[in-house]
C-alpha cells in the first residue's frame, strides 16, 4: 500500500507556514514574561499548536497513515517534555535530586521547542525532496519472498537453529521462571559489564527465538482458523509475558508495534480513532509497568498495581506522576551541569563515542562507554560499575554536542531520516517481511526518546538483519519437510500443494 504526498507547491507552502509559526512561537517565549507559570503556560501552547499542526500535515500528507514514525515522535516527545516540567515544578529537582529552577526550565522549553521544530523542517525538507511513492512495487524475489513462504520458513529455520541454543530460546518464551527488574536490574549490567562475551552469546542465541516470534505474530495474525491463530496467538502472549514479568516495558512496546505494523499495512488499516485509543492504552500499560516493575515477584508487581490504580493512588497515571516520563528530566540535569561547569559540549566527540558502539565490546574490548553511561557517572560517579542507568533524552545527543543549535540539527536530521525510510518502506509496503522491518524500526524510534537516537541504530540493525537473513535463506527445505510429513517421503518436492 503505497500513500499519496501532496503536490511540492502544496508542501512548500504547509511547511513553511509550520516553520515560520514555529520561530515565532520560538521568538515570543524567548522574549516573553519572567513568570513561571506563565512561562509553562506559553510553552504548552507553543507545543501545542505546533504539534497539532505539524500531524495534522502529516495525516494530511499521507493519507490519515497514524503509524508514520514522525507522528509517533511528536506525541512522544509533547508527553516526556510535560511530564517532566510538570513534576520537576512542583517538586524543586529532578527525580534523582538535582535542583530545578526557572534558569534550567526555560532553556528546557526552548530546546523542546526547537527539538520539535528541527523534527518538523526536517520532515518537511524530505518530503519537499525524496520521491513520492508512486511508483510500482519492485516484484524481485530474494528477501521480499511470498507471503506464504514467510511464515512457515521462519518458523522452520527458528527451529531448526533454536537446537543448539534450546535453552536461551525456551527462556524466551517461558514466563513461569522469570525473575523481576526489582531483582535484576543492577545485576544484570554489572553482568554484561564484565562478560562481554556472554552478552554476544545472548544476542545470538535471541535470533532463533525471533525468528519463532515473526512466524507465530503473523500466524496469528494473518491465518484462518483457530487451529493456527490459538496455538501461535498463545506463543506470542508467552513471549511478551517475559519482559512484562522482567519489566522490561520497551520490549513489550517492539513487540506491540511489529503486531500493530503487520496488522495495518497487511491486514485491516487502522484509523485515526483507533491511533488514539492506541495511544492511551500504551501510556497505561507503560505507566503501569513502570509502577508494577518494583515488585519483587508477580504478586507483589500485582499488589504495586492495584495501589497505584486505587482512586486514593490514581494519581501515579497523571503525566507529572509518571516515572516513565521522567527521562526528559536528564536534559535539565544537563542544562545544570552545563551551567556549573561539571561538563561542557563536545563539538562532535560525543557522536564519535556513540558510533563506536556499533562494534560489539566482546570483539573490541577497548571500545569507549556510551554517552548514557557517561552522563550516569557525571550524575553519580561510580554508577557504572554499581550497574545503575538514568537514560538519555533524545535531545540531549544534540545539545551535548554543541548546545541549542545541536538539538536543531539533530533533529532535522532525525525527520529527514524517517520521512525517508517512511516513504522508502511504503513503495515496498506488499510483503508481510516488509511490515515486519518496518515495525521493528517505528519501535526503535519510539525506544530512542529516552535513550537517544545514535545508539539505537545499532539496535535497529540488530533487529532488521536477521529478518532480511531469513527473507533470503532458501524455501525448498522446509516445503521437502512439509510434503513427506503430508504426503509421504517420496513425493517430489515440486509436486502437490505448498501448504
Amino acid at each position: 500500500m503505497g500513500s499519496a504526498a501532496p503536490s511540492h507547491l502544496g508542501a512548500r507552502a504547509q511547511g513553511w507556514t509550520l516553520l515560520v509559526l514555529g520561530a515565532l512561537a520560538y521568538v515570543a517565549y524567548r522574549h516573553a514574561t519572567d513568570d513561571e507559570p506563565g512561562a509553562w503556560w506559553l510553552f504548552q501552547g507553543a507545543m501545542l499548536a505546533m504539534g497539532g499542526a505539524f500531524i495534522a500535515w502529516h495525516l494530511h500528507a499521507h493519507g490519515d497513515d497514524p503509524l508514520h514514525p514522525v507522528v509517533s515522535m511528536t506525541v512522544l516527545l509533547y508527553l516526556y517534555a510535560t511530564g517532566s516540567s510538570l513534576h520537576a515544578i512542583q517538586t524543586g529537582a529532578t527525580y534523582f535530586g538535582v535542583p530545578v529552577g526557572e534558569d534550567v526550565l526555560r532553556p528546557f522549553y526552548a530546546c523542546c521547542v526547537l527539538g520539535l521544530l528541527g523534527l518538523a523542517a526536517g520532515a518537511w525538507a524530505a518530503q519537499c525532496c525524496v520521491a513520492a511513492p508512486t511508483a510500482p512495487c519492485d516484484r524481485r524475489r530474494g528477501w521480499r519472498a511470498p507471503d506464504g513462504e514467510f511464515w512457515p520458513k521462519a518458523l522452520f529455520y527458528g527451529a531448526i537453529l533454536a537446537l543448539p541454543v534450546w535453552a536461551e530460546v525456551i527462556a524466551h518464551f517461558n514466563p513461569i521462571h522469570v525473575r523481576t527488574y526489582a531483582e535484576t536490574a543492577t545485576e544484570s549490567r554489572r553482568w554484561a559489564l564484565a562478560n562481554p562475551e556472554g552478552v554476544f552469546f545472548k544476542v545470538l542465541a535471541s535470533v532463533p527465538a525471533q525468528f519463532l516470534l515473526v512466524g507465530a505474530l503473523v500466524l496469528a495474525l494473518k491465518k484462518r482458523g483457530l487451529l493456527w491463530r490459538v496455538p501461535a496467538g498463545l506463543a506470542v502472549l508467552c513471549y511478551v509475558l517475559v519482559p512484562v514479568l522482567g519489566g522490561y516495558r520497551w520490549e513489550v512496546v517492539s513487540v506491540a508495534v511489529m503486531g500493530l505494523a503487520v496488522y495495518h499495512y497487511r491486514v485491516r488499516r487502522l484509523g485515526l480513532w483507533h491511533f488514539a485509543a492506541i495511544v492511551v492504552l500504551g501510556y497505561l500499560a507503560v505507566t503501569g509497568l513502570a509502577i508494577a516493575r518494583h515488585g519483587k515477584d508477580p504478586a507483589d508487581m500485582l499488589r504495586l498495581l492495584a495501589e497505584g490504580s486505587t482512586a486514593s493512588e490514581s494519581r501515579a497515571f497523571r503525566l507529572d506522576r509518571s516515572s516513565e516520563l521522567w527521562t526528559a528530566q536528564n536534559l535539565m540535569a544537563h542544562l545544570h551541569y552545563v551551567d556549573e561547569g561539571r561538563t561542557t559540549f563536545t563539538y562532535g566527540a560525543s557522536l564519535w563515542t556513540e558510533v563506536q558502539l556499533l562494534a560489539p565490546r566482546a570483539i573490541v574490548p577497548g571500545r569507549p562507554p556510551s554517552i548514557a553511561e557517561q552522563f550516569s557517572e557525571i550524575v553519580e560517579p561510580g554508577s557504572i560499575a554499581a550497574g545503575k542507568g538514568y537514560g538519555l533524552f533524545i535531545l540531549q545527543e544534540g545539545y551535548w554536542v554543541f548546545g541549542e543549535a545541536g538539538i536543531l540539527l539533530s533533529m532535522f536530521c532525525l525527520g529527514w531520516c524517517l520521512e525517508g525510510i517512511y516513504l522508502w518502506f511504503m513503495r515496498r509496503m506488499d510483503r508481510d517481511i516488509v511490515a515486519l522491518c518496518y515495525g521493528c524500526i517505528l519501535g526503535v524510534c519510539m525506544a530512542s526518546i529516552r535513550s537517544g537516537i545514535v545508539g539505537q541504530v545499532k539496535m535497529s540493525l540488530m533487529m532488521i538483519v536477521p529478518l532480511l537473513v531469513l527473507g533470503y535463506l532458501p524455501a525448498a527445505p522446509f516445503r521437502r519437510v512439509w510434503r513427506a510429513l503430508r504426503y509421504g517421503p517420496a513425493t517430489d518436492v515440486k509436486g502437490g500443494p505448498l501448504l
